[in-house]
């Protein structure tokens, strides 16, 4: 068995605030955590200047946002498909689907190569199996993905302030 963890932010910017109020929760962001000691991620996040799936890190955020660590355990090849489908969303520069984002409200997708934070997150965990039912992951916006990944046996583990 293997752990895979993610990382649910409470935003502070003007577009975190947007999300919250749009969904109408408590959750601005999300993002797959490869290594909680340094804080490593794989996330849709700004890079010089451009929305974009990358390496990052969670001291980029801002300081004084509140982050969950929600962790499951899965089989090996779970974890496995988990990591290398947002393992290439990050190595490719895979942009951020800006329209896409509100299509959670509007109920559209825009593209099939792109996807927001909590969109490819979800893709990666339909695809490995670990969440089996038929979602739709372009209406998943952040506060419905940590739904989900309380009624699929997630765990929060800690919370902590960046």
């Amino acid at each position: 068995m293997a752990k895979i963890q993610f990382a649910a932010f409470k935003g502070k910017s003007f577009i975190s605030k947007l999300i919250k109020f749009w969904t109408r929760g408590d959750y601005s962001h999300i993002a797959y955590i490869t290594n909680f000691e340094n804080g490593d991620l794989i996330e849709a996040w700004k890079y010089s200047g451009k929305t974009f799936w990358g390496f990052s890190n969670i001291k980029n955020h801002s300081k004084g946002t509140v982050v969950e660590i929600w962790e499951k355990e899965v089989t090996e090849e779970q974890a496995e498909k988990v990591y290398n489908f947002l393992f290439k969303l990050a190595k490719r520069n895979c942009p951020y689907d800006w329209k896409g984002l509100f299509g959670f409200v509007f109920k559209w997708k825009d593209c099939k190569w792109k996807y927001f934070c909590s969109e490819g997150c979800a893709m990666a965990l339909i695809e490995a199996g670990v969440w089996s039912y038929k979602l739709r992951p372009y209406v998943i916006h952040p506060s419905y993905f940590v739904d989900l990944m309380v009624v699929s046996g997630f765990k929060k583990v800690k919370t902590i302030i960046i």
